[in-house]
């Protein structure tokens, strides 16, 4: 389900940060700092260093950046740096300060991306997921100076090209241009998962449980995926399946196209992955389809998303419209042009999985209590109890965001989007004294709450009228 949008959206912080109130005095701040920036992660000096302060009880140090001193990992520093050099010069005074104000809130997601590997790990040491955790961060920034190195591609170009294969020096200067806010909204992605919207498309699927959780789990894989499909044209998933995209697709359309973007809109980095991720699906269940993203027709009501899926085996190739295909053995679905028809609950673990490298039928998850048919595709809880305890031992073993199947017929989802239908959401976090779960809803900032697990479950079933 889509919901409009307007004005410029409010950042939010990614959910899972730790505070730190309590830390060294100023001198034994910059002694660490020292130690530590003069030291590699992994090395006996850094291992013995942190025995030292878990000794100690010293809890900040090696637990990543935080406001009172920037613990930097050698290997990221260099990263970091050629990453700014070119980003300087390709970018304005404005937009290269915002760019690195990203950094600075993608670092301090060290400490996040720490215990969510400790969590995930249980047998890995500290300095492992802190290691891992450093790696991430620089296994991202590679992707993004990636991207800005890569000259312009006559078969991937990201503007419109009047012909194409011959572009002008306008339009060779616009490619570059949208190359450059490409790489900058990867890393606004990174460093703010939970802001990721979907715009007017259906594909709250793709945006919440793929997108969102890569960001959240492993933002370098999210990263590849956007850089491989604007630098190739391609992308390989970890189970072998290559995904290409028609080239129209890769062009920034409506909202994408702006150069803000709006209070709830998708941008242009959300476009090429949320398409992406829709064919990855498609490819396993339905190869002879393909999801493409166009410019909207105008003045359609309901209004035009510009999406259409095509049937590519059909010469001329030809929009799909309402003609049976299988989904799943036994289960036939309308074919339209909808990505919901080829990426709905029942296709997420595998999507999202697959883009990750976990293990592809791993869908604890995604959680719903509609269809207990779908058990064998689909987490279902049948009780508000066992939401919470499948809720609490994902917080647990490192397993949120979890995506929800949820009913916007039920409010609050009705009262947001005036409208009734199915729709995911996202819990990003769990309170045990409270029984409250923080609700990530890619509607835009003002969309997300928190809410009871009693009340996050009664949105999870359509209501038959009173």
């Amino acid at each position: 389900m889509t919901e409009k949008a307007a004005n410029a959206k409010p950042s939010k912080n990614s959910d899972g940060v730790a505070s730190r109130d309590k830390f060294q005095s100023a001198e034994n701040t910059k002694q660490t700092s020292e130690r530590l920036n003069s030291s590699t992660w992994g090395s006996p000096e850094m291992s013995k260093l942190l025995r030292s302060s878990e000794k100690s009880g010293d809890k900040r140090v090696g637990l990543g950046f935080n406001q009172a001193v920037k613990i930097e990992d050698s290997a990221i520093t260099k990263t970091r740096a050629n990453l700014n050099e070119l980003a300087e010069k390709k970018m304005g005074r404005d937009e290269f300060a915002q760019f690195k104000k990203n950094e600075a809130l993608f670092e301090k997601r060290v400490d996040e991306l720490e215990q969510l590997y400790r969590k995930q790990h249980p047998e890995w040491k500290r300095e492992r997921a802190l290691s891992e955790a450093y790696k991430e961060v620089g296994d991202t920034y590679k992707q993004i100076t990636k991207l800005l190195q890569v000259e312009y591609n006559p078969q991937v170009p990201l503007v419109y090209i009047s012909q194409l294969g011959h572009p002008t020096e306008s339009e060779r200067h616009d490619d570059e241009r949208q190359r450059t806010k490409l790489a900058s909204q990867i890393l606004d992605h990174a460093a703010k998962p939970t802001a990721i919207d979907q715009g007017y498309h259906n594909t709250c699927n793709v945006s919440a449980a793929a997108e969102v959780r890569a960001y959240v789990k492993r933002p370098s894989q999210a990263a590849r995926l956007v850089v491989d499909m604007a630098t190739t044209g391609e992308y390989k998933s970890h189970s072998g399946i290559v995904v290409s995209a028609n080239p129209g697709s890769l062009i920034p359309h409506d909202e994408a196209a702006r150069e803000v973007t709006a209070y709830g809109q998708r941008n242009h980095a959300s476009q090429i992955f949320q398409v992406t991720a829709v064919n990855l699906s498609m490819k396993r269940l339905a190869p002879e389809f393909q999801y493409q993203q166009q410019e909207p027709v105008a003045g359609q009501k309901p209004a035009d998303g510009g999406e259409r899926i095509y049937d590519m085996h059909l010469n001329p190739i030809a929009v799909m419209d309402e003609e049976l295909h299988p989904w799943h053995p036994g289960d036939k679905t309308p074919i339209r042009s909808d990505p919901g028809q080829f990426a709905d609950l029942r296709a997420l673990p595998f999507i999202g999985n697959d883009i990750l490298g976990d293990k592809v039928d791993d869908h604890s998850w995604c959680v719903q209590a509609q269809h207990p048919k779908w058990k064998d595709y689909t987490n279902y809880v049948d009780s508000a109890d066992k939401l919470e305890n499948t809720v609490a031992k994902a917080m647990d073993k490192g397993n949120l965001p979890m995506t929800i199947l949820v009913y916007t017929g039920n409010e609050p989802f009705l009262s947001d989007s005036q409208q009734a239908g199915w729709h995911v959401v996202n819990v990003t976090g769990y309170d045990a004294k409270t029984a409250k779960v923080k609700v990530d809803n890619q509607w835009g900032a003002k969309k997300d709450r928190e809410m009871t697990i009693a009340d996050l479950f009664n949105t999870m079933q359509r209501r038959k009228p009173q």
